[in-house]
């Protein structure tokens, strides 16, 4: 019997500039790269929970950003 595990993840490239709203919101500009953990943030419609991803691939801090710029 084989165990399959399936990992979906999906990245993102920040089109737009923004500075967060509020403390739980992330500030990014243009060409950032995120790694999208929720596309509906608390079933906000428009809102993802993300984390950012350095040149080097690392990822770093989470939180909230839009998914179109408001």
């Amino acid at each position: 019997m084989w165990n399959i595990i399936t990992a979906l993840f999906y990245l993102c490239r920040a089109h737009f500039d923004y500075d967060k709203m509020k403390d739980n919101e992330l500030s990014f500009q243009r060409e950032d790269v995120f790694h999208i953990w929720d596309t509906m943030h608390d079933g906000v419609i428009g809102t993802w929970r993300a984390q950012v991803v350095t040149k080097q691939g690392h990822e770093t801090e989470v939180g909230i950003i839009p998914n179109k710029s408001r």
